[in-house]
């Protein structure tokens, strides 16, 4: 069980994982993210675009970490910061 929010907010808990990375022994880090906040888009097409690079910087970073996933949660937010579930 994580120690505090924190930890817990950075996906630290204390599964051991192998391969686990980071925050001291058998503790590692169980999530990557990117969040990115940019102008407002209207346009379907500009935004999968938008979508598609994030997607693509993830996949990267999960390369170069030597890690897989297993969920992808895609978080959207309104030009008024209103949270809307994909």
């Amino acid at each position: 069980m994580p120690s505090s929010l924190p930890a817990a907010s950075l996906g630290i808990g204390g599964t051991s994982m192998e391969g686990s990375f980071g925050f001291g022994s058998g503790i590692g880090r169980k999530s990557v993210s990117r969040e990115r906040t940019f102008r407002e888009i209207n346009e379907p097409e500009a935004l999968r675009d938008k979508c598609k690079q994030i997607c693509e910087k993830v996949a990267s970073d999960l390369e170069r970490l030597e890690l897989e996933g297993k969920t992808v949660t895609l978080k959207l937010k309104t030009v008024t910061f209103e949270v809307r579930p994909w």
